[in-house]
């Protein structure tokens, strides 16, 4: 009974998650016109998020119901909370004004099926994700560091030298880092799946942090979690070189 529950609630939010978020896009959309650029941006990107999420509980649930009743009952409603959760922490995100507390949610929910997807289903489709990202970002972080760098010369033309003198500086750390991730990538590329997708999973989620972190820099007062933010990152890849691409 309870699995019947479980199925059909993931068929129901299957469609009701991007209908919301399509609706709340379009209130914002109306209202913000000067941003409507970033909301479009913003709910391509959680659509897809959210896609990633279904075919992942999709999956699980394939896999659930061709072992025991018992690991399959709790598969599916420990998969079908995390579902549901974060869908709604998608939803919240597409707010005017998202909690903080919407950020834990959506990273612990995302953590559960990165765990799913790579230790239980052991399928390419995050790996996948995580490349394709990587290469996404090498313009990506270049582009917004120019764009905010520029931002800043216009309104604060006293501090133009030091502006320039950063960017510049972030700009070589961005191309350190890249070379160091897809170095990483090339040399785990020939290993089997199951430490190959584990480790370039984390590869993608440190370099996407990274230039996060090299972004919020370039801002007129980057906060304290920030700078811990870049000196964790960048330690791993410091260790990715010293233990890993130079091994």
């Amino acid at each position: 009974m309870f699995i019947n529950i479980a199925y059909q609630s993931c068929k129901v939010l299957l469609l009701a998650v991007p209908a919301l978020l399509i609706v709340r896009a379009a209130r914002r959309f109306r209202a913000e016109t000067p941003r409507r650029r970033a909301i479009m941006a913003l709910t391509i990107t959680l659509l897809l998020l959210w896609v990633a999420a279904s075919y992942v509980t999709a999956a699980a649930g394939y896999v659930g119901a061709r072992v025991l009743p018992a690991t399959q009952a709790r598969l599916m409603f420990l998969t079908t909370l995390n579902y549901a959760a974060f869908g709604s922490g998608l939803v919240m995100l597409m707010g005017t004004l998202p909690r903080r507390r919407v950020w834990p949610l959506l990273g612990v929910t995302g953590a559960v099926f990165f765990a799913i997807d790579s230790f239980y289903l052991r399928s390419t489709v995050i790996y996948n994700i995580a490349i394709l990202l990587c290469l996404v970002l090498v313009p990506a972080i270049p582009a917004v560091l120019i764009v905010r760098a520029v931002r800043r010369l216009r309104g604060e033309s006293s501090k133009r030298p030091a502006i320039v003198a950063s960017a510049v500086a972030l700009m070589a750390l961005w191309v350190v880092a890249s070379f160091v991730t897809f170095a990483a990538i090339s040399v785990e590329l020939p290993v089997r799946y199951p430490t190959q997708g584990r480790v370039i999973n984390l590869d993608a989620l440190n370099y996407a942090a990274f230039g996060s972190g090299l972004v919020m820099l370039v801002g007129p007062a980057p906060r304290k979690r920030v700078w811990a933010l870049v000196v964790v990152t960048g330690v791993v890849v410091l260790a990715m070189v010293l233990f890993w691409v130079m091994a």
